[in-house]
């Protein structure tokens, strides 16, 4: 198990290193996508979401500010309980999990989580907002360069 908790101060979670599950979710326009087909080379950010979820939105208000414009390219989001319609943050791959598959087949407790994703095999994870704003964005932008 990889935990990063130098970076993640206090929100790091241990996660087995495994290659990232087959999730069958819905893209944005409604039809069904799997995981295996996404070119995932290199390092990428799984972010979990889910709908209701205050701590999810900060996140995701977060990271819609100035401070991440790489960020987007390199991010797929999953939005568990939330339809294709409820879902945006610019750029990012959206993905809708109306029935919380994802969070199941990825072992997660909880949400939001940021996911460390490199060659298709997840390798560290994060739960929660780090309370020191540079810290995820630390965290964040050293993971994504490329």
């Amino acid at each position: 198990m990889l935990v990063v908790s130098a970076l993640l101060a206090g929100t790091a979670v241990a996660v087995k290193t495994m290659p990232l599950p087959n999730l069958e979710l819905q893209a944005l326009d409604g039809s069904t996508v799997n995981s295996s087909d996404w070119p995932l080379q290199g390092k990428w950010v799984l972010i979990y979401v889910e709908g209701r979820c205050g701590v999810c939105t900060g996140l995701l208000v977060r990271l819609n500010k100035g401070d991440y414009p790489q960020l987007a390219a390199w991010t797929i989001v999953i939005a568990g309980g939330m339809q294709p319609k409820d879902v945006h943050l610019a750029r990012a791959s959206w993905y809708a999990d109306a029935p919380k598959n994802a969070s199941a087949a990825l072992d997660l407790r909880g949400a939001p989580v940021i996911l460390g994703i490199q060659d298709k095999v997840v390798r560290w994870g994060s739960s929660g907002i780090p309370a020191d704003p540079k810290r995820l964005q630390s965290m964040l932008t050293t993971w994504t360069a490329q």
